[in-house]
């Protein structure tokens, strides 16, 4: 038989529970939801205000090769757009890293700046080089390693070389013409002409230019 104490807190817990769980699931129902926004094809910067404005928070970045997306644009989102959740959840972002092989474009004769921007943007590690170049203009591409219309991985570093201009200058010497000219007085005409004479310049071996 049991005890008074015993059986009022059994009839304690039973009233008490059913509050506790209803409390529980009120509560639970309470919190806020939002829907997750659309974020592919916009750049981390323009994805992160989307989240913001739906109330979230932007969290881990993930980055995967695509053939269809660019590079540095959102792929996809965990949870994905339309998903219900709590105000103030983080979002992870899958952002592109473009396909995972890459052609080689062709860059010579374009200056350093722009050569650079556009190998960076196919996401090339760009390593510059600099030499002379008798047909490239200083400061223009002259060469490029791998050559352009290679496929190469997406990532991978490739050595442009930019031109110094030409590695000779004309001669002082003969400023450019590969001859010097020297004349004497005419042995014949007993000193009332000059007769002239020329010959090979020796500091540029008549090319008219000089290393530099």
């Amino acid at each position: 038989m049991e005890r008074e104490p015993f059986r009022a807190w059994k009839a304690a817990i039973a009233t008490i529970a059913p509050l506790m769980i209803a409390f529980t699931l009120i509560a639970g129902c309470g919190k806020e939801k939002t829907a997750v926004p659309e974020t592919a094809g916009l750049n981390v910067a323009e994805a992160e205000a989307a989240l913001h404005e739906a109330g979230l928070k932007l969290g881990a970045l993930v980055e995967d090769f695509s053939d269809a997306v660019p590079r540095g644009k959102v792929v996809s989102s965990e949870p994905g757009s339309g998903s219900h959740v709590e105000l103030g959840s983080e979002v992870e972002l899958t952002v592109s890293r473009g396909p995972e092989k890459v052609t080689v474009p062709s860059v010579l004769g374009m200056a350093e700046a722009e050569a650079v921007s556009i190998l960076d943007e196919l996401g090339f590690r760009v390593e510059i080089k600099r030499a002379y170049s008798e047909d490239t203009a200083p400061g223009l591409a002259c060469g490029l390693d791998p050559s352009p219309g290679t496929v190469a991985a997406n990532g991978s570093a490739i050595t442009l070389t930019i031109s110094e201009g030409s590695a000779y200058v004309t001669c002082s010497n003969c400023n450019g013409s590969g001859i010097l000219t020297s004349s004497s007085t005419c042995a014949r005409c007993g000193g009332t002409g000059t007769v002239a004479y020329e010959e090979t310049c020796p500091e540029c071996g008549g090319s008219g230019l000089c290393p530099t």
